[in-house]
């Protein structure tokens, strides 16, 4: 099996997809986000507990990618690694800020 098993994974999934990185950062970011908020559907940190694991989650990718990236190369592309956190975390940040503290998606029944 190659060494890179992280890296493997990440292009068999482009391959299969069709879509480039950048856009796959932002669906792991809102699924990471939602299936959180999902699984912690009765918590009263709901919101805050999603977000954090999109950043782990980020943040996780990113040490992979970078271990890899030494080896490989034996620099780190800091600009690499800001761009991906930035794609992954900027909706469910956004979501975040709106679910906390606005009433944009609360229903109205009046």
């Amino acid at each position: 099996m190659h060494e890179f098993v992280f890296q493997d994974i990440k292009t068999h999934i482009v391959s299969f997809t069709g879509l480039e990185r950048d856009a796959l950062h932002i669906y792991v970011g809102i699924g990471t986000f939602l299936l959180t908020s999902w699984l912690f559907k009765n918590s009263r940190y709901r919101w805050p507990i999603a977000f954090l694991m999109v950043v782990i989650a980020a943040f996780m990718g990113e040490v992979l990618d970078r271990h890899d990236q030494l080896i490989i190369s034996k620099h780190w592309y800091w600009q690499g690694s800001v761009h991906d956190i930035v794609n992954t975390c900027f909706f469910p940040t956004l979501f975040t800020l709106i679910l906390t503290f606005t009433h944009f998606f609360e229903r109205n029944f009046e």
